[in-house]
């Protein structure tokens, strides 16, 4: 039977896509915060929607903001391997 990397149980518990799992959990979170503002706030149904609403747009913004911060970050860090060698297996060559 042929199975993708996809398919295949991982034993790290590591989901197969923790980008995707990590903006869906922070947009989760900030929709349960803005849920919860506005069962609190006792303003009615409407607050509640709208604090789910802002709380998960607020989620979404946070976990692009994290991403492209990792991006920047990932990007600073492969140049400065490649000027000490580390990718080329030149470590300390000039």
């Amino acid at each position: 039977m042929d199975q993708q990397p996809d398919d295949l149980e991982r034993e790290s518990g590591i989901p197969p896509h923790p980008i995707r799992t990590a903006i869906a959990a922070s947009i989760a979170a900030g929709a349960l915060a803005g849920t919860a503002v506005g069962i609190f706030a006792f303003a009615g149904p409407i607050a509640v929607v709208g604090g789910g609403l802002i709380g998960a747009i607020a989620g979404l913004a946070i976990a692009t903001f994290m991403r492209q911060r990792t991006k920047r970050q990932d990007a600073r860090d492969a140049t400065l391997d490649r000027e000490i060698g580390v990718i080329d297996g030149n470590i300390g060559m000039p």
